[in-house]
């Protein structure tokens, strides 16, 4: 689908026909829209939000420390029975004690060092290729704005060169006008005429307003592209490049295309995936400790008294059974994989299709405007050929009419084909993967 007939739709408000010092070249728009579009700025975030990502799993390999405080009131302390025998009493009974006091406290850090966890090392591969999947999206989106600047400046190209013909055609009827009046005011001609001619006049004026207003919005369109404020004047150059046939002899390749890339990252993403959850089969092994003061204390009887508790050791935690949570996760996971197989075939039979004929689409779009500007230049030699004619009073107004319409059909023509050819132009480089010089 063509993104420029998008532009033109999307575009719906008016503003004024700004006209800026010096005109800006497509690259230099291009190169503006690169730093300061704001849907890059977002993907410029996405890759930060993605090392910090990588950082986070990076933390897991470092020591993980916790304060723990505990304060601690019994209300009732918990009773026991215990074997009179043992305190000398008579066998068969049992004595009813209390241990501990109503007041204990604890305070103290732990300490967790993961020796061996498979699923950290394997999420800090994951994550690192998670940072080329982002890096990868936002070249898509960069090539999404050259893509869309790039059509929208051909556009108004196009639309500006249209004006400044209408100016020279209404130049012209001006012309008419003032020989007709002439011509009728010495009864050589007639009203009609006259009458005919302003309300051409009128037309031409009308179908200029109404480009220059869709040009404004071009503009306006182009600023939003660019970052620009709006209120800030903006000029863009009017002569268009036609000289496009070296780039019929480009060679694309398929492995060039950004959408091809990620594809394939995305897979080597799926692959750490299926690693991390089979991981998680493995044992998770780390080196634990901890040391605390621990307080006792009973109001009016016992002050409050301390005593250091610490210990280090080897900790090992292994799932038994999960009730085949991982079982039914990998197999998700495979069938991604080959979902992303298919679209990998599917995509490479699209974009050999996508070459071939955006590069024939090319081709044909150059020999019709070679075509067109050659109609285009005749048809101004009649025109001006039958105003000769008719201030000679050799013909009428309807052949001078007649001859103007089918110039501006002419020009109309040529500049539809000039945008077919600029437009072309940007397919065959999306279809090649040159939209941007990597």
């Amino acid at each position: 689908m063509k993104k420029f007939l998008l532009i033109i739709a999307i575009v719906c408000l008016p503003f004024g026909f700004a006209q800026a010092q010096t005109p800006l070249s497509l690259q230099q728009c291009i190169d503006k829209a690169l730093q300061e579009n704001l849907s890059i700025k977002s993907a410029r975030y996405d890759i930060d939000l993605t090392n910090d990502k990588i950082q986070e799993v990076k933390a897991g390999l470092f020591p993980q420390v916790n304060l723990n405080a505990n304060y601690q009131y019994n209300t009732q302390i918990a009773k026991q029975l215990a074997p009179a025998a043992a305190f000398g009493g008579k066998p068969g009974e049992f004595l009813t004690l209390q241990f501990g006091v109503p007041i204990t406290t604890t305070i103290g850090v732990s300490a967790n060092q993961a020796l061996f966890n498979a699923q950290i090392f394997i999420g800090l591969k994951a994550a690192k290729t998670a940072g080329e999947l982002s890096q990868l999206q936002l070249l898509r989106s960069q090539e999404d704005v050259v893509y869309n600047v790039s059509a929208t400046y051909y556009n108004a190209q196009s639309l500006a060169q249209q004006v400044d013909l209408l100016k020279q055609n209404l130049a012209s009827v001006l012309k008419l006008i003032d020989t007709s009046n002439l011509l009728y005011q010495n009864q050589l001609g007639k009203k009609i005429d006259v009458e005919r001619l302003e309300v051409n006049r009128a037309n031409l004026e009308t179908q200029i307003e109404n480009l220059e207003n869709t040009y404004s919005q071009l503009i306006s369109l182009l600023k939003f592209l660019t970052n620009t404020p709006q209120d800030t004047p903006l000029e863009i150059q009017k002569d268009i490049q036609t000289d496009l046939n070296a780039l019929l002899q480009e060679a694309g390749s398929i492995e060039q295309r950004t959408e091809f890339k990620l594809l394939e990252v995305q897979k080597v993403l799926n692959g750490f995936e299926q690693k991390q959850i089979s991981s998680a089969y493995f044992p998770i092994i780390s080196l634990v400790g901890q040391y605390a003061q621990q307080g006792f204390a009973k109001p009016g009887e016992l002050d409050y008294r301390s005593f250091p508790v610490s210990f280090v050791g080897v900790q090992l935690q292994m799932n038994l059974f999960d009730g085949f949570n991982k079982m039914y996760k990998m197999r998700q996971k495979k069938i991604e994989l080959q979902k992303l197989e298919n679209q990998v075939l599917t995509f490479k039979e699209n974009t050999s299709r996508e070459m071939t004929n955006a590069r024939n689409t090319l081709r044909v779009n150059l020999k019709s405007l070679t075509f067109q500007q050659t109609n285009m230049t005749l048809a101004r030699k009649v025109y001006e050929q039958t105003q000769m004619q008719f201030k000679e009073g050799i013909v009428g107004i309807t052949d001078v009419l007649n001859a103007e319409n089918a110039l501006k059909e002419a020009q109309t023509n040529y500049l539809t084909a000039l945008v077919k050819v600029r437009v072309a132009e940007l397919d065959l480089k999306k279809a090649n993967g040159t939209l941007i010089n990597k």
